[in-house]
């Protein structure tokens, strides 16, 4: 339907789509194949203001941002920090718009977890309070839950730097 409509956002939200499935099943190529497909369909992206209304929000970083959450799910964090890394360079443009609290709050606890998974528990923590910050009065169950999940992860991690972190949050 997305080719129907002319609207590249669209198709690239499609893509995203399947190859959020394709992770969530464990299939790396069909992931892979599909997110190639979005970032391809999103070069094609004019203006938002040329596309449907319901895909005014997809950008580069919604884009990166799932694709960093498939590396995850396939076990891939390096895969998933290059993509994180992609969408922190582009919040140092003064030009680029900031994330709402919620959205980077929900990204920075996953790039805690991908740095939890290849070890390195100071930059777990680090970036894992930043998302406890950036989270601050914002009341999302959404949040709450990921959070929640990687404060349980990180619990399996008895150092003093974890004890801290889990302490004081």
């Amino acid at each position: 339907h997305a080719a129907r409509t002319g609207s590249p956002r669209m198709t690239a939200v499609l893509h995203a789509r399947a190859s959020r499935a394709h992770a969530r099943a464990g299939n790396t190529l069909a992931s892979q194949r599909a997110e190639h497909a979005m970032f391809d369909a999103y070069e094609r992206a004019g203006r938002p203001d040329d596309e449907p209304a319901c895909v005014y929000w997809i950008n580069r970083d919604e884009l990166h941002g799932w694709a960093a959450t498939n590396a995850l799910d396939l076990h891939d964090p390096r895969r998933a920090l290059t993509h994180h890394a992609a969408i922190a360079a582009a919040h140092q443009s003064s030009t680029h718009d900031q994330p709402h609290p919620r959205t980077a709050a929900l990204r920075l606890t996953r790039e805690a977890d991908a740095h939890l998974a290849l070890g390195d528990l100071d930059a777990a923590v680090h970036i894992a309070t930043q998302a406890v910050q950036t989270l601050g009065g914002v009341a999302s169950s959404r949040g709450t839950g990921i959070l929640t999940t990687l404060r349980n992860k990180l619990a399996l991690h008895p150092t003093p730097l974890v004890k801290d972190f889990l302490e004081s949050t």
